[in-house]
């Protein structure tokens, strides 16, 4: 039976050349194996970097014995699982509620003298971290309301004992926006905030802006519903 020979070189080339052994095998399979390279192109696989890693997966799995794909399927098993819980570690860090149970990722909130909340969100951590991503960003939007809502407190607890507000004005004339955030800028001919206008030439101040000194003191009234 004819033969070819088949170099097994981890690499080419280089001032430190690694041994060289020769391996025979059958036409057949030669035939089979150079068509395999071929089929892999991306990435690309040679004849010997297919033999290299055949000859891997049998140390590590026992391939020429029985009870090889039960092996396998194991190896695979515990491959899924180191796999949730990397990814599961990757958010524990930002998310103490996000636990994995019974191989569900879940969102377990603890609440006040009540059982904790708790939320499946999936099997599949990509999916899971869809949900949690999306729960981050809310938690932002309600941090920012209670956070406006804590600085309007603190105002009026202030405005009882009598404060000084500092309020922008434009010179052009334009008018301030009922938030008190932004004007109407006519040389502009757009709305401009206040904290543009502060920044505006070169990080100084628009020679337009001016500031009025206001002393309150009393309740603060409350806006108007709907405004």
């Amino acid at each position: 039976m004819r033969e070819y020979r088949v170099q097994l070189i981890k690499r080419k080339g280089g001032p430190r050349k690694e041994p060289t052994k020769t391996v025979r095998i059958s036409v057949k399979h030669h035939g089979v194996l150079d068509i395999q390279s071929k089929k892999y192109k991306k990435p690309s696989l040679s004849m010997k970097e297919i033999l290299e890693w055949l000859i891997d997966l049998n140390e590590e799995h026992d391939l020429v014995t029985v009870g090889w794909k039960k092996r396998i399927n194991e190896s695979l098993d515990q491959y899924d699982v180191n796999e949730k819980k990397n990814r599961f570690a990757m958010l524990d860090d930002a998310c103490p509620a996000y636990q994995l149970v019974d191989e569900f990722f879940m969102c377990i909130w603890a609440q006040k003298n009540k059982p904790p909340q708790i939320k499946k969100l999936s099997k599949d951590p990509v999916e899971a971290l869809k949900v949690c991503k999306g729960c981050l960003k809310t938690r932002e939007i309600l941090e920012g309301i209670e956070s406006y809502e804590e600085t309007i407190r603190n105002l009026k607890v202030r405005a009882k004992a009598g404060i000084v507000v500092s309020i922008p004005r434009c010179d052009l004339p334009s008018d301030l926006s009922d938030d008190g955030l932004s004007f109407w800028c006519r040389r502009q001919a757009k709305n401009m905030t206040v904290d543009k206008c502060k920044t505006l030439r070169k990080g100084q101040p628009c020679m337009n802006l001016k500031w009025i000194k206001v002393p309150v003191k009393g309740e603060l009234t409350e806006p108007e519903k709907g405004k």
